[in-house]
């Protein structure tokens, strides 16, 4: 589903610092020592092959540098993570106070619960979340320091489709879609992608159509989402495509459109839509746009919902961000946005 930012395409040495520092130290011993003394050893019929087994050692060294580049970042940025970015045992829950400021929220800046902050050290205190007697604890633990959930919206608003995290967006796309007609089917977790959500006609196992969902209020989509919707269209052999977005789309977007089988639905259309259906229709497209914790984004690859942190150290000491309760095995990271300026 549709995350804010976009990422760099990544390189042969970026994908090899996403790997731990020793799988890439052993890579590169490995590779050094079987580039310099294997070669020789072997007995080569063609002058060709002869002269670059002859050569081949020669190129040890560089291949063990091209190796040890992503091994020290991968270090660095272990280290950097170890001093940076404590963790946080088990909720951390800030409040925030408003600015005064007026405009839409940004999506990734959610006010957090009102009440008062929530740090359970693991020296003092520490929780089983995945068992029934770690949950009944954490609650009584809320309710001794005034905590109190939040009181949800009574109504689809354009405001409320700011505010949700990018999975519950795509819930709400998904069941609005049902109510529209067919069966609509999200595809595997991720906030970013070409396709987000299938449409069937009835116990067809081809889709009819497919979605894409982007929870990007701040921002307006442009051609380039679009273009490569259709062709992801093409390429799966659909002849639908549908855009849907919690702000709005540029003019050359609309455009590029305009005469395809492409609809673009934008936040206000979204909700204009859900406003003119019954009202039990109404209430249960709510019911799924709140569920649960509904405005904290969830972790694009272990599906559980990230974490505030905040930067101890260096040039961005003091700043806030979503991480992951899995780090260090996981490192997804999203930027937090107090507000919109």
């Amino acid at each position: 589903m549709a995350a804010r930012r976009r990422k760099k395409k990544a390189n042969f040495i970026d994908d090899m610092a996403e790997l731990p520092w020793q799988v890439n130290a052993v890579v590169m011993v490995v590779a050094f020592f079987g580039i310099k003394y294997i070669p020789p050893l072997i007995d080569a019929q063609s002058i060709v092959m002869r002269g670059l087994l002859t050569a081949a050692p020669n190129f040890a060294p560089l291949v063990a540098f091209i190796f040890l580049v992503p091994t020290v970042m991968s270090a660095t940025s272990a280290y950097k993570a170890r001093k940076s970015y404590p963790p946080v045992y088990p909720v951390s829950m800030k409040v925030k106070k408003p600015s005064g400021r007026s405009g839409p929220p940004d999506p990734w800046a959610q006010q957090q619960p009102v009440g008062k902050e929530l740090v359970f050290p693991a020296d003092e205190r520490q929780l089983s979340p995945g068992t029934s007697d770690g949950l009944q604890e954490l609650e009584s633990l809320r309710e001794a320091e005034g905590y109190h959930e939040p009181q949800k919206p009574q109504s689809i608003s354009l405001d409320l489709i700011w505010k949700i995290e990018w999975k519950r967006f795509e819930e709400l796309c998904r069941a609005y879609l049902e109510v529209k007609g067919g069966r609509a089917e999200t595809t595997k977790i991720g906030p970013d992608g070409g396709v987000d959500i299938n449409l069937f006609k009835d116990k067809s196992d081809k889709p009819f159509a497919i979605v894409q969902c982007k929870a990007w209020n701040a921002y307006k989509v442009g051609v380039k989402p679009v273009r490569e919707l259709f062709g992801v269209m093409a390429a799966e052999g659909v002849s639908t495509g549908i855009f849907m977005n919690t702000g709005s789309y540029t003019r050359e977007a609309v455009a590029f459109a305009k005469g395809k089988k492409l609809l673009l639905i934008s936040g206000e259309d979204l909700v204009k839509s859900i406003l003119e259906m019954p009202d039990e229709i109404q209430s249960k497209l709510l019911q799924v746009a709140t569920e649960g914790d509904y405005t904290t984004p969830t972790c694009p690859r272990c599906d559980t919902k990230l974490t505030l942190k905040k930067v101890s150290s260096g040039k961005n000491a003091g700043n806030e961000f979503w991480g992951c309760r899995s780090y260090p095995r996981c490192r997804v990271t999203l930027k937090y946005k107090p507000e919109m300026a």
